[in-house]
């Protein structure tokens, strides 16, 4: 029951999402058609990893076409799981929360860190779909540049 609750409101939450940018941005979806049944049927889960060029938008449009096709688990950085309307929506995505490295660093963020990426590793060997972004912060530049995150 409690999966049927979550489906039903991922989907109104998507038809909403994807409604509201229809009446900004046109969208086209490339490359998920090279996720077929062939590929599906490998051993593991599958790493979506976009890049970040804004804030909300492109979380949203990614989202939106990702979450339509796949079940797949967010990982997002602490602070924004923890923003209320943010949460609500992880919680019912099942996100994971990772600390942010890039402001600052110490050896217990670096240990949840590790500690989050090794769950996602035997996640992604039992099959679990993930979204994430690695450059962890907002795309500045025409070109992608990661540094420490």
């Amino acid at each position: 029951m409690v999966n049927r609750l979550k489906r039903f409101l991922l989907f109104i939450g998507l038809f909403i999402v994807r409604s509201v940018l229809s009446l900004r941005y046109k969208v086209t979806i490339k490359g998920l058609d090279k996720i077929n049944s062939s590929t599906m049927k490998k051993k593991g889960g599958i790493l979506f990893l976009p890049n970040h060029p804004t804030i909300v938008v492109d979380p949203c449009l990614v989202g939106s076409a990702i979450l339509s096709k796949f079940s797949v688990r967010p990982i997002i950085v602490e602070y924004m799981y923890r923003f209320p309307l943010i949460h609500q929506a992880m919680t019912i995505l099942n996100a994971i929360p990772i600390p942010k490295l890039i402001t600052t660093s110490n050896s217990i963020k670096k240990r949840k860190t590790e500690k989050v990426l090794d769950s996602v590793v035997q996640e992604v060997k039992k099959g679990t779909n993930f979204l994430f972004y690695p450059g962890g912060r907002l795309k500045q530049t025409a070109k992608e540049i990661i540094g420490g995150a």
